[in-house]
């Protein structure tokens, strides 16, 4: 069963968000797909949407929450916060997030811990930059997100989704090629295994301008159980023939 996060950034006012939503939902019980779908719109458009999908399987994931747990914090949003209305995920080190909001691996690791103990699941974004890339430091660098962040003996496999966006990636079109993102999915659950003691996958997912040309390549490797899309799931017609390629290759295998 696949794994299908959208992820609608800064996009879509309340009218679009639950148009879109309704659209989603309604296909994907008409189709009885059984891959899980997880739509994560603005903080704005999360009550509306959450109201939508009240009789759909689809989950509802933020895009981000704070590292505090309440208090005099103008303009934060609490994991509790999130969760009261309707969430059971939450995006968090979203290389945006890093890149515009200065987010550093320990800020990451603070919300996390926050984010668990309110009950929430976390997407958890790895990746490089470019610079990384060039340098060979990929999987170092991954290695230390991971690490980082996740306090070991506290979050269980079940509860996290690593999501692998390389920085280089997002929104610029490229694309890593399938063999590489098979080699960090095999390598992140390598970690797993051995630093967490984790007998049971953690699911592993690509996201960096995943669209309907180039998903299936990535999700044909036995490593890579998702996808994080980005600008093509702000469209019904670009999402939904994700939706589709995910649910034909979940048959196939």
């Amino acid at each position: 069963m696949s794994v299908i996060v959208a992820n609608w950034k800064m996009s879509l006012n309340l009218l679009e968000s639950s148009s879109l939503a309704n659209q989603i939902s309604d296909f994907y019980s008409k189709e009885k797909m059984e891959s899980s779908v997880i739509l994560c719109p603005s903080f704005t458009s999360l009550d509306r949407v959450n109201k939508v999908l009240q009789d759909s399987n689809i989950k509802l994931g933020a895009q981000d929450c704070s590292e505090e747990k309440m208090g005099a914090h103008t303009g934060e949003v609490s994991a509790e916060m999130i969760k009261d209305i309707g969430c059971e995920y939450v995006i968090l080190g979203h290389s945006e997030r890093r890149i515009n909001a200065g987010e550093t691996d320990i800020d990451i690791r603070r919300k996390l811990k926050i984010a668990h103990m309110m009950g929430l699941k976390i997407i958890l974004c790895v990746g490089e930059t470019e610079e990384e890339k060039s340098e060979f430091l990929t999987l170092e660098t991954i290695e230390r997100q991971i690490t980082t962040i996740i306090p070991e003996g506290m979050v269980l496999p079940e509860n996290i989704l690593i999501a692998y966006e390389p920085v280089w990636a997002i929104g610029s079109g490229a694309t890593p090629t399938p063999a590489e993102v098979s080699e960090i999915g095999e390598f992140c659950r390598g970690i797993f295994a051995t630093r967490f003691s984790f007998e049971k996958d953690v699911k592993f997912l690509y996201g960096g301008s995943v669209n309907a040309s180039n998903c299936a390549s990535v999700l044909k490797s036995r490593f890579v159980d998702g996808v994080l899309v980005g600008g093509a799931s702000l469209k019904f017609d670009s999402f939904s023939k994700i939706l589709i390629i995910a649910e034909e290759l979940c048959k196939q295998s």
